[in-house]
């Protein structure tokens, strides 16, 4: 049963069926969301970033007691990494791809920038 919700009678077989067909149907409904959000590059952007934010491909070690936040922060990103990898596996690397293709094409537009406004400073 979702969130160890039981049904008014365990005992009784069929209300025990109902109440997982409901659980099914909500998983199905869940998942689907997440397979909309990963079929659009906005979606799996967003979703980058927050795994991103979470650290999810780094240390949490911290000497401090900062290393329990650290773990919480990732645990989510651990999460809604396997839900990815629930709704579509391919989508993950898709999204690695897609981070690094974005970060190369931001570092090129950064020394394309910083090129006009030199040659922009000695026309002057």
């Amino acid at each position: 049963m979702a969130n160890g919700e039981i049904p008014n009678n365990a005992a009784d077989a069929k209300q025990v069926e109902a109440e997982r067909t409901v659980d099914r149907r909500d998983a199905r409904a869940k998942l689907r969301a997440w397979t909309v959000v990963l079929n659009t590059p906005e979606g799996r952007l967003l979703l980058w970033e927050l795994l991103e934010h979470c650290s999810v491909f780094a240390s949490i070690w911290d000497s401090s007691s900062k290393i329990h936040a650290n773990a919480g922060r990732q645990d989510v990103g651990h999460y809604v990494m396997a839900r990815i990898g629930e709704a579509d596996e391919t989508k993950l690397f898709l999204m690695m791809t897609e981070a690094s293709d974005a970060k190369r094409a931001l570092k090129n537009d950064r020394q394309a920038l910083r090129q006009q406004v030199k040659r922009e400073a000695e026309d002057e």
